[in-house]
């Protein structure tokens, strides 16, 4: 089954982000609306698991000593843990390491 990557509103008016596993499309706005989400923008992503099969790619040592580095910095300003990891997500200039750090973030 194909991922889906999600940005949905729940009923409080927060934005929540995340992948979920669905057939297709329709059956994953399903599962959001059992959840009580509002999607706001849905799309199919590659998994994981295929792209580290099919591209074989690495996360080069530098890229990994500056992600541990500004983690290190935000644990220690008292951001917490997932929060940290969210936010390294969202500015990783490489793919592969931010669809590694939302897989451990989930």
């Amino acid at each position: 089954m194909p991922d889906f990557k999600y940005t949905a509103r729940q009923m409080s008016g927060e934005q929540v982000t995340g992948v979920l596993q669905a057939a297709n499309e329709q059956d994953a706005l399903a599962n959001l609306a059992t959840r009580q989400l509002f999607p706001m923008n849905i799309k199919a992503v590659e998994s994981a698991v295929a792209a580290s099969k099919g591209r074989g790619r690495r996360v080069k040592g530098r890229e990994l000593a500056v992600f541990y580095s500004q983690l290190a910095d935000l644990l220690k300003a008292g951001v917490p843990l997932l929060r940290s990891l969210e936010l390294l997500e969202h500015q990783a200039t490489n793919a592969r390491l931010s669809t590694v750090l939302q897989d451990v973030r989930e």
